[in-house]
């Protein structure tokens, strides 16, 4: 199970390390869904949206 700021702490996290290796090209990341309202529960999953530069593309991940 994972509280809302523990969820909240991983997309930190996940937007530290695409900022690192996408720099100037990223416009902007943030939270979206249940957590982005702080509806989450201990099983919601964690959505995020990263706006980049018109020709870079970010591998899509998908974790379980």
């Amino acid at each position: 199970m994972v509280s809302h700021e523990q969820r909240v702490e991983i997309g930190r996290r996940i937007c530290a390390r695409i900022l690192e290796t996408f720099k100037e090209s990223v416009l902007a990341v943030f939270i979206t869904g249940s957590a982005a309202k702080a509806l989450d529960r201990p099983f919601s999953d964690l959505e995020m949206t990263a706006i980049v530069m018109d020709s870079v593309e970010l591998p899509t991940k998908f974790y379980a």
